[in-house]
């Protein structure tokens, strides 16, 4: 099964124009008025500018787990543009199916960021024809690294449960965000669903760590909780999740699971071969 490439396209701004001044004509680029100038004398430069930086060539991957990097994992050198395709995962009853796309850009030239990504989740009825694009995550300027994955659907088949990671290169901020969709409706619950329920049970802001592990017999979202940890991996003492801890979320709100809970897989792996 062949699935369409996706690319990200950027936009010249004046802010980028600014840039280009500065860099080629630095005394000239204090004056906005110069810029009429150097579109008369140099009609070519500009012709080339409006392209925005070289691309670099993309190399294109199927995996489940692993992350879109314009960087060689040894020696932190741009190498180039990389597409991170997961396989199609299928509903229990087999009516809906999806999967993502991580694109890491890489770009030379101007100083501009180097790699920036974008995050896309696709879904189809195995009655329509081509997949949807329900969900789709751009970088900004303090979030370049975008990254989504699929959990699990739900054992009715309604809601697909996927995780997704926004953050920066070369820092440590960031944070992974549960999504939860519904096939039924085509629409996304709300981002904050986790963060208002734990302000519902503790009666105040929490700060924590969580990861999405799947769905409960019942459709409930089953959450790993644990406290924050600060660059040198000591549990902060602001966080007030002290440990790490199994949760509930359901419709009547978020509760504790023992720790011998566990969590099961509902959805399944379209299998090369099988008709999609």
């Amino acid at each position: 099964m062949e699935l369409p490439l996706s690319f990200v396209h950027e936009t010249p701004t004046d802010k980028y124009y600014d840039l280009l001044l500065m860099t080629v004509f630095p005394t000239l680029s204090k004056k906005r008025i110069c810029f009429v100038t150097v579109l008369t004398l140099f009609p070519s430069l500009l012709l080339v500018s409006r392209q925005g930086p070289e691309r670099l060539p993309e190399r294109v991957i199927v995996s489940e787990t692993a992350p879109a990097s314009c960087y060689d994992q040894a020696n932190e050198k741009l190498v180039g543009s990389m597409l991170v395709r997961s396989q199609v995962f299928v509903s229990p009853d087999g009516k809906y199916q999806a999967y993502t796309e991580n694109e890491a850009v890489a770009r030379q030239g101007l100083g501009l960021a180097d790699c920036v990504n974008t995050a896309k989740l696709f879904v189809k009825e195995t009655s329509e024809d081509g997949f949807r694009l329900v969900f789709l995550q751009e970088p900004t300027l303090y979030e370049l690294f975008n990254d989504i994955k699929v959990v699990d659907w739900s054992p009715d088949s309604r809601y697909l449960l996927v995780r997704l990671f926004v953050g920066q290169w070369g820092s440590d901020a960031g944070g992974g965000i549960p999504l939860r969709y519904d096939a039924w409706d085509g629409v996304f619950s709300p981002r904050d669903m986790v963060t208002t329920a734990f302000q519902g049970y503790l009666g105040h802001d929490c700060d924590y760590g969580e990861q999405t592990l799947g769905f409960s017999p019942e459709g409930a979202v089953v959450l790993k909780v644990y406290p924050n940890f600060d660059e040198a991996g000591t549990p902060d003492p602001a966080s007030c999740v002290k440990k790490e801890w199994l949760w509930l979320l359901s419709t009547q709100g978020i509760f504790p699971l023992p720790d011998t809970y566990k969590v099961l897989r509902y959805g399944r792996l379209l299998r090369s071969g099988q008709s999609n």
